[in-house]
């Protein structure tokens, strides 16, 4: 199965992360379960949308998106720099996922904008 990689999920499992590697409290976990929950399932609908995701191996793409909160659409999203077939093929699969609205919605601790690195 081809693999496609966030960055988000790492900035965000890092940033959930305890400086002093104290335990995580039920609630910080569930936050994390959450959010590993919604990057597996977008993470799922957009591979679906990539074709050929193999011509792009060891390619990288970051793409910045805007998805406003409640809706599994996405209003914005643009190229930050990589691969330019990768980063086409990507936006292509993301506004597929959008306009199908197979995208989960994002949790609040993540936000309205991030950035997604897809490293194929």
């Amino acid at each position: 199965m081809k693999k496609l990689v966030c960055l988000l999920a790492v900035l965000i499992l890092v940033g959930c992360q305890s400086h002093n590697k104290k335990s995580l409290t039920a609630t910080q976990q569930k936050k994390l379960n959450n959010i590993n929950s919604w990057v597996s399932d977008f993470q799922e609908a957009v591979e679906q949308r990539l074709p050929s995701a193999s011509q792009f191996a060891g390619k990288i793409c970051t793409i910045r998106v805007h998805q406003p909160k409640g809706t599994n659409e996405i209003s914005n999203m643009y190229s930050e720099g990589g691969d330019a077939g990768l980063c086409d093929a990507a936006l292509k699969a993301l506004r597929a996922a959008s306009d199908d609205g197979a995208l989960p919605l994002t949790p609040d601790a993540v936000g309205e904008n991030f950035s997604l690195d897809f490293k194929l």
